[in-house]
């Protein structure tokens, strides 16, 4: 589902020490957070200069690396972002050092084999993850300064199919996030006084902390005002196989934004299918998503910024980033190729409502049975 601020950058090199602490973040939080492990801060900074800030939740970084002195590896890393947090995980230090480290800008100072060690390690992870979680609507937006108009694309199309269900609206939401889109939705619903049976699905924790504040405040907010809240919320944190194992009820619409581009070709035309098979006659599935460029200009000159490392090229580097295949997870097709894949799994009526750049909505309908 939603993969921002999931990746915890290790530098250390000491192999073995590196990958004691990807097992301990593997085993406390799972899939939720993912590790990537780095012998050097020079090796680092190769590697992250192609990420995004909101790809990463924080660096997990040692100080004892040969021809650097004290926090000077710290500073290399946090060079490339420093929009992110860094934890300094080191054998060896003391106050002196630990002050050292904080000035650099670390958030923390953990030192190897203390006693909690591990377990403050992981406490300060938590706390990352549900302050950066809290903050994705502002990270997003940076990246994506359309953002909202996209999210509005999505809420227009609802108000229109919960117009369609005067009586009340049932709404799928795959990949949740932090609920702006639906908190939007809701709160233009209370106001027409439609009732709406919503579940959220995400398989991250702290994401839907975050949509469950939006939706609590929403329905305060109406009873202060002596308006009915008609919002029937229900969050599940679900990856997509355990989603896909649900026998959910059927529902008007299905609303995915952000979400077919983390799956693999067969991932995706599995859950068309499983979509097409939780909708009502007439429901409608609703995509906002990032895509590859129909043609090769942007992918051409991608290839061509990687290549000559021309600092005038950045640019290009940065932008294509997202058109680029199975980068972090990520693995965009051309809108055309899911919307083929749409009308393989039994969608009709397939139209394009908002497009910026490499990002568009579009609406597929499911008429007749399979």
């Amino acid at each position: 589902m939603n993969e921002s601020f999931k990746r915890v950058v290790i530098v250390d090199d000491d192999a073995g020490e590196a990958e004691e602490c990807a097992r301990w973040i593997k085993e406390h939080f799972g899939d939720a957070l993912t590790t990537e492990l780095h012998p050097s801060p020079v090796a680092a900074r190769r590697t992250l200069r192609a990420r995004r800030p909101e790809d990463i939740l924080c660096f997990v970084v040692d100080l004892n690396f040969w021809g650097l002195s004290e926090t000077e590896g710290l500073e290399l890393v946090r060079e490339v972002w420093r929009e992110a947090p860094a934890i300094v995980w080191s054998r060896w230090g003391d106050s002196r050092v630990e002050q050292q480290a904080l000035e650099a800008g670390a958030v923390a100072f953990v030192q190897k084999g203390e006693p909690g060690g591990q377990t403050k390690l992981l406490t300060r992870l938590e706390e990352l993850r549900d302050t950066r979680a809290s903050g994705y609507d502002w990270g997003i937006e940076r990246v994506n300064p359309k953002y909202y108009d996209m999210l509005q694309a999505g809420v227009d199309v609802m108000d229109w199919v919960a117009q369609e269900n005067p009586t009340g609206l049932r709404l799928l939401e795959l990949g949740t996030g932090t609920g702006t889109q639906a908190a939007q939705l809701i709160s233009r619903l209370i106001k027409k006084g439609i009732a709406l049976d919503y579940l959220g699905v995400d398989r991250d924790g702290a994401m839907l902390k975050g949509a469950r504040r939006k939706f609590d405040a929403l329905a305060a907010k109406a009873g202060a005002n002596g308006v009915r809240d008609l919002a029937t919320t229900e969050l599940r944190e679900w990856d997509a196989a355990l989603l896909l194992s649900k026998p959910l009820r059927p529902c008007h619409a299905v609303l995915a934004n952000l979400f077919f581009h983390y799956l693999t070709a067969e991932e995706t035309r599995r859950f068309l299918s499983w979509t097409f098979g939780r909708l009502t006659e007439g429901g409608h599935l609703v995509v906002g998503d990032r895509f590859v460029a129909e043609h090769q200009e942007w992918e051409n000159r991608y290839e061509r910024a990687r290549e000559e490392r021309d600092k005038n090229l950045g640019w290009a580097r940065r932008w294509c980033f997202y058109l680029q295949p199975d980068t972090m997870g990520q693995r965009p097709v051309r809108l055309s190729t899911l919307q083929k894949w749409c009308q393989d799994a039994g969608f009709c009526d397939l139209t394009t409502i908002w497009t910026w750049h490499y990002y568009s909505v579009f609406v597929a309908r499911r008429i007749g049975r399979l």
